[in-house]
């Protein structure tokens, strides 16, 4: 559960806001993805100007973010400092963090991680976690034995953006291509940061399949990751083979070669009429880069900071944040929402603005809007509340498979179609033997068919846990026609792979 967050903080606040950072997590199985992401770097005057960053590592299970304070190798400075590292929701609120109190080490590095799990930040939690793909990290530090300094603040924005060009390498005289033997090509990039690039292609000693060579280097500015992709052009001008996205890293500093594997030649050799007319290969090359651009607003009395442009403090106002206060506080309310035995004030422009069903309401001849309350028989109030807090402040709260399910029957019937989504994604991720026939039943009268068809898939699995069980045989008796189309589908399923596996054994 999201832990409320602590407003008390006497010493410096780092906040990272990256947007579009799932551009840098790639379910590509064949893509070697880039394995860090680097914050700008900022010096803390609390401790005397040594400089602060984050950095979030990956691999395919764990997402480490590390906050690292370097001290200055010609002095001394052992402070005890307190460092708190967490990942905040769009409101504010903590979802995971984690706090050291330590010495400052003299001459070394100050060190905290915080560990996720990708499978949780980009599955069920991906709305809590990554809001619109934002990933927002906030770094405190303080010392321990100080309480009378200014509160500082540093925030950083980094903002993902993906740039692509593409090309058609036409290699003539193929065929005489040897071991030893090399062709070039040379790119000159339109995209900014990039100088021109020299590619080589050549025969491998030990395959014999086609390996590229790409040499380059950045600009001066930074390094910059590449994501590179071949395909093989045949005589019509159609693609054919499409190989493997690989990631290059091209340097500031000095020209590298990275290179790429080209497993075409058994293709070459079988259709060699379409693919090697006149004896010419056509390779069409792609590449894109992931460009970080940055804006930073540093509060510290000493910073020298060009602001192009100011992100919000996270103590400042926001649009959501008011709405919020509307709703929670009672201000300014012109109806009533009555539920079960509760009645709940609201605005009708907001709830209009956000539904067209309570636009309808609010804005033609109907029942509802003939006073200023509306009954809303079907729901009970706490998924009224859910709903509301949505509507208002866009945000999503505490769902277990019970209220995600009610809350789901609420955004359709409200055409809350996001909240829908959000339920939606959160229920796929969360089916379960006691719960898969509830959200079978759900997606059915709903007509989701993505939902529903997830939900056979789950029950076709674990066919032999459900079919048994009590829960069965009440889903039989109340949901008859579903339940028909249900063994249907097992049966269709079940029938296709056994006469899969009988005409296997036969050509056998």
């Amino acid at each position: 559960m999201a832990e409320a967050i602590d407003g008390s903080n006497n010493g410096f606040t780092y906040l990272w806001v990256i947007r579009n950072f799932s551009r840098f997590i790639l379910n590509d199985s064949n893509l070697y993805c880039p394995k860090q992401f680097l914050s700008p770097t900022v010096e803390v005057d609390l401790l005397e100007k040594r400089k602060c960053n984050i950095v979030i590592l990956f691999d395919s299970r764990i997402i480490v973010v590390s906050c690292s304070i370097f001290n200055k190798n010609d002095e001394a400075f052992e402070p005890e400092i307190e460092v708190e590292l967490a990942f905040l929701a769009d409101d504010g609120t903590i979802l995971r963090k984690v706090k050291k109190r330590d010495t400052f080490p003299a001459c070394r590095i100050f060190v905290l991680q915080l560990f996720a799990n990708k499978d949780t930040v980009f599955g069920p939690k991906k709305f809590e976690y990554l809001p619109n793909d934002v990933l927002t990290i906030r770094c405190r530090i303080r010392l321990v034995r100080e309480r009378t300094r200014t509160p500082a603040l540093f925030i950083a924005r980094s903002e993902v953006l993906d740039k692509a060009e593409s090309f058609f390498w036409i290699i003539e005289r193929f065929s005489s291509l040897i071991l030893g033997e090399s062709r070039t090509f040379h790119l000159e990039p339109k995209i900014h940061g990039l100088q021109a690039m020299k590619l080589s292609i050549s025969k491998e000693k030990i395959s014999d399949d086609l390996q590229i060579h790409i040499t380059g280097k950045a600009d001066k500015k930074k390094d910059i990751c590449m994501f590179w992709k071949f395909s093989l052009i045949d005589l019509l001008g159609q693609t054919t083979i499409e190989m493997p996205t690989y990631l290059i890293k091209l340097l500031k500093h000095s020209q590298v070669s990275n290179f790429i594997q080209l497993k075409i030649m058994n293709e070459l050799s079988v259709n060699e009429n379409l693919h090697l007319s006149n004896d010419t290969l056509i390779l069409k090359g792609s590449y894109m880069i992931s460009q970080a651009d940055e804006i930073v607003y540093n509060n510290q009395p000493d910073a020298q900071v060009n602001l192009p442009e100011v992100p919000e403090s996270p103590s400042s106002s926001t649009l959501a944040g008011d709405l919020r206060c509307l709703f929670d506080n009672h201000d300014l309310c012109d109806g009533t929402i009555h539920v079960e035995n509760t009645s709940i004030p609201i605005h009708k422009v907001i709830l209009g603005a956000r539904s067209p069903v309570f636009k309808a309401m609010f804005t033609h001849e109907m029942k509802e809007n003939m006073g200023k309350s509306i009954d809303i028989p079907d729901l009970d109030a706490e998924t009224v509340r859910l709903m509301l807090k949505f509507i208002y402040a866009d945000i999503v709260e505490d769902l277990q498979t019970e209220s995600a399910a009610s809350l789901y029957f609420a955004a359709d019937k409200y055409e809350l179609l996001p909240l829908k989504n959000q339920c939606s994604t959160f229920l796929k991720a969360n089916l379960s033997l006691s719960n898969v026939l509830d959200v079978l039943v759900l997606a059915d009268r709903h007509h989701d068919s993505d939902l529903k068809n997830l939900a056979k898939g789950y029950i076709l699995k674990h066919e032999d846990d459900l079919i048994l069980s009590d829960q069965w045989k009440n889903f039989r008796m109340v949901h008859k026609d579903l339940a028909l189309d249900m063994m249907e589908y097992l049966h269709l399923k079940n029938a296709y792979v056994n006469g899969k596996a009988e005409m296997n054994i036969m050509t056998e």
